[in-house]
């Protein structure tokens, strides 16, 4: 139910049996309380006394808090290890990909980006940008529309792009 659980005489508790683990420790009396984050349950934390007791409001709060905030810990550690997998994708992609603002500024390029800026004698990934791609950038940031097709020279290079926005950061993802 998500509600702390506490007993004041294990021995004589008749709403669950005991483990043996607080059997072998001569665990009297104890309070339990959900770890959890959202929907997500991790498990459960408790405290216990070796002495017959009744757990105070303000010990029940406590231990609460402490639950709520390790399960907000773990959920934000899973969080991270999944963004950190998400991002390797795009950093590790063999296509070379910048995250552009609406004012043409690049600020992503993965090592693809970066060594294709080289291949064509640039000094970064930004030098990889003309002015048809800074307007195709804006374009896509005022409508809301994929840009494909796009071509730009440098030098005896031609490079083909694709343009996608992202609406909620008003930035382009640009694929070459």
């Amino acid at each position: 139910s998500g509600e702390p659980v506490s007993f004041e005489k294990l021995e004589s508790e008749t709403r669950f049996r005991g483990c043996a683990l607080l059997r072998e420790h001569r665990v009297a009396s104890g309070i339990s309380v959900v770890v959890a984050s959202g929907e997500r349950t991790f498990g459960i934390l408790g405290a216990y006394s070796t002495q017959p007791r009744c757990f105070t409001e303000h010990e029940v709060h406590f231990l609460l808090t402490v639950g709520s905030l390790a399960g907000m810990v773990l959920e934000r550690t899973r969080t991270e290890k999944q963004l950190m997998k998400l991002a390797d994708i795009t950093r590790l992609n063999p296509t070379p990909t910048l995250e552009i603002t609406k004012d043409g500024e690049v600020v992503y390029c993965n090592q693809a980006a970066e060594a294709l800026a080289r291949a064509v004698g640039q000094d970064g990934a930004a030098g990889l940008l003309n002015p048809d791609v800074v307007r195709n950038t804006i374009n896509c940031l005022v409508t809301g529309r994929d840009v494909r097709g796009l071509e730009t020279r440098i030098g005896s290079r031609t490079l083909c792009w694709v343009l996608h926005p992202v609406m909620a950061n008003q930035i382009v993802h640009a694929f070459v």
